[in-house]
């Protein structure tokens, strides 16, 4: 399975795919590779450094814009076990561009808020900002929506 989608990934997809090619090879012929393995994890994690250290501004805007990247449930669902969701504002309906909850952590109630782009949230749901503005009785200029932190 490649991890690694952009083309400036594309060493790090090769060598990972080099990995799991002997760990497959490993298993099927019971041979010892974990020297071949561990030099190959060396030369990932060099590899790994060497790209992301160097990245061009255009690079940086695509690593950001990963199709892999963590959202924000992602984290909550990694800091807590406990979440729940609330949904609804004062004008009795629900904003798709912010996650908002309370959650437990280590005995600490917390309350999370973010605010995010419409489209980080709603992964691969298209979604139809004229439709959502008829629907939830808005301009349709007032849908910008800005970004913010946990």
């Amino acid at each position: 399975m490649a991890i690694y989608t952009l083309d400036f990934e594309q060493p790090l997809m090769d060598i990972q795919n080099k990995i799991d090619e002997l760990r497959s090879t490993a298993i099927k012929t019971g041979m010892d590779v974990t020297e071949g393995i561990s030099q190959l994890e060396e030369q990932l994690s060099a590899e790994k450094n060497r790209i992301y250290s160097n990245l061009t501004r255009w690079e940086r805007v695509q690593l950001a814009r990963h199709p892999k990247r963590p959202y924000t449930s992602d984290y909550i669902n990694r800091m807590t076990n406990y979440w729940f969701e609330l949904h609804g504002d004062r004008y009795f309906s629900d904003d798709p561009a912010m996650i908002c909850g309370i959650t437990k952590i280590e005995e600490v109630k917390i309350k999370i808020k973010d605010l995010i782009n419409i489209d980080s949230q709603i992964d691969e749901i298209e979604f139809d900002e004229a439709k959502y503005a008829k629907e939830n009785g808005i301009n349709k200029g007032e849908l910008e929506v800005s970004d913010g932190t946990i």
